[in-house]
């Protein structure tokens, strides 16, 4: 039976609840979660600015969660310790861990290793399309309430098994996973002929289930005939538990506030100054500002401050705050938004800018540890993922409104010069791909005569990819001369490799058909 913090929290998740969503990349953002209706589905879409580079909507089922972490715990936490732009606290955090085995997408029956999230792009967000493949989901919160109810509503909707410890699982597993030996002749096998030892006791009962009180049903209506005052009064509205805590820990936040007038105050000028010379300094300025918002209790991922101050009434009537403040603070809640925003795409290109020249490094040091085929589909990898990234912030329809909201706003940017830095860092994978086909294409030219033709194959496949990778890196490379003209001198070379390698792989396949065709006769 599921207790009433339970059925609370899932109507919660039904009806919608934001929260701050970690991810692998870029930098924390509030998020609505909604849960299905038939409790087995969780999705999430990202709110505010973000939203429109972000898929729409994006799900796990609960059947393939492995285990609720509480606290953070997990990977994707762990990034993020000792950094100021973490916001919320760790006692207020937890992940779903995906199952571990297998691959493939959400709807298999088998549970992936990297659970692959349904979603889809675009306005309508439509469609189950293939998402990224993620190990964990990873939520914080502001507040004690929506935390305890949230995990409250998992352990109902959770597979037992996702709610063990370690050492529970490891003892569920020994105890029944152990099939019964079979009981031993008396003497058999024992010195002396000494009995068997008597068999373990059995494990003790589980505890009584505790009984949960029923609500107390609604009183019955009024008599016909009775009196107006007693129609019309009706019984006070009950105030469940965690309804009356989220009200106490919001009028002490509201306490601090005011206590804390001239801080916020100055919060909000500071957010209105100037953010430094450039964009580093005005990412270094944002990770400050969200410390001095998060300590008094005005997350920049939470609600907007000058609804915020101004839900804050003084008892004879009137604001704490004056309307001058409460304009301004919305103001600065806005510009620090579109400033988390810019951070959080540029941060996501000059990642994938990182990882490709990593690889590059690795491949031409020979640490990498791959054969050429292998180096071949791990670039045209790192070129999709480059060019995905690239195109989900650059030609979203939300984009181009971001910029002018940033303009407007005086948020220092520069992601049109990071995209085309991202743009420009691929032609290195068309390099490194000519240069592991060239490599091939010398060894396969020291072979003998004899042994050439069972090695033309291999070779004529690494000279194909090398050239799809190069005509891929074409296609993503921003419109130059001296590009096109760089380009077109390694595709060419490719395409004279492969017109030499062809004849000696036809070759050689004919000779195998002959030798088959000699071993049946």
């Amino acid at each position: 039976m599921r207790s009433a913090a339970a059925v609370e929290g899932i109507s919660l998740l039904k009806s919608g609840c934001v929260a701050v969503k970690f991810g692998e990349q870029g930098t924390p953002h509030a998020t609505t979660f909604t849960l299905s209706l038939d409790e087995r589905t969780l999705s999430w879409a990202a709110r505010g600015v973000v939203s429109g580079l972000l898929p729409r909507s994006r799900a796990v089922e609960l059947r393939h969660v492995s285990r609720l972490l509480v606290g953070r715990e997990s990977e994707v936490f762990k990034r993020y310790r000792g950094r100021l732009s973490a916001p919320g606290r760790d006692y207020l955090s937890l992940s779903l861990r995906f199952h571990e085995g297998g691959s493939g997408a959400s709807a298999s029956s088998s549970p992936p290793a990297q659970y692959k999230v349904r979603g889809g792009m675009g306005p309508a967000g439509g469609g189950v399309e293939p998402g990224s493949r993620r190990e964990s989901l990873d939520v914080s919160f502001d507040d004690e309430v929506t935390f305890g109810l949230w995990v409250a509503a998992l352990r109902a909707l959770l597979p037992p098994a996702a709610l063990c410890t370690d050492r529970d699982s490891a003892a569920h597993s020994a105890i029944h996973s152990a099939a019964p030996a079979p009981t031993p002749i008396f003497g058999e096998g024992r010195p002396g002929g000494l009995p068997p030892p008597p068999p373990p006791p059995p494990p003790p009962p589980p505890p009584p289930p505790v009984a949960v009180p029923k609500a107390p049903s609604p009183p019955p209506p009024p008599p016909a005939g009775a009196p107006q005052s007693l129609v019309s009064a009706r019984p006070a509205r009950q105030v469940s538990a965690a309804d009356a805590m989220k009200q106490a820990l919001r009028k002490k936040a509201n306490t601090r506030l005011v206590e804390r007038k001239d801080e916020v105050a100055a919060l909000v000028c500071r957010a209105l100054g100037e953010l430094g010379d450039g964009v580093d300094a005005a990412e270094g300025a944002l990770k400050e500002l969200e410390g001095a918002a998060d300590s008094l209790g005005l997350p920049l991922a939470a609600e907007e401050w000058g609804a915020r101050l101004g839900s804050i009434k003084k008892k004879g009537g009137g604001s704490h705050f004056d309307e001058a403040l409460l304009g301004r603070a919305g103001e600065a809640h806005r510009r620090l938004s579109s400033l988390a925003s810019m951070v959080a795409w540029r941060g996501a290109l000059r990642t994938r800018q990182t990882q490709v020249s990593s690889a590059v490094a690795a491949f031409r040091s020979g640490k990498a540890s791959l054969s050429r085929v292998q180096t071949i589909a791990r670039l045209s990898e790192m070129l999709h993922l480059l060019s995905k990234t690239v195109g989900e912030i650059t030609k979203d329809g939300g984009y181009a409104p971001a910029l002018r909201e940033m303009a407007a706003l005086r948020v220092p940017e520069s992601l049109d010069d990071d995209a085309a830095a991202a743009q420009l860092s691929s032609a290195v994978l068309a390099e490194v791909a000519r240069e592991v086909a060239e490599k091939e294409l010398a060894g396969l030219r020291s072979e003998k005569a004899l042994t050439r033709r069972f090695r033309a194959p291999q070779t004529l496949a690494v000279l194909r990819a090398a050239r799809e990778v190069v005509q891929d890196v074409a296609n993503f490379l921003p419109a130059s001369e001296e590009l096109s003209r760089s380009v077109g001198e390694q595709r060419a070379l490719l395409d004279a490799g492969i017109a030499e390698v062809e004849p000696m792989a036809a070759a050689g396949q004919q000779a195998c058909y002959e030798e088959e065709d000699e071993d049946y006769v």
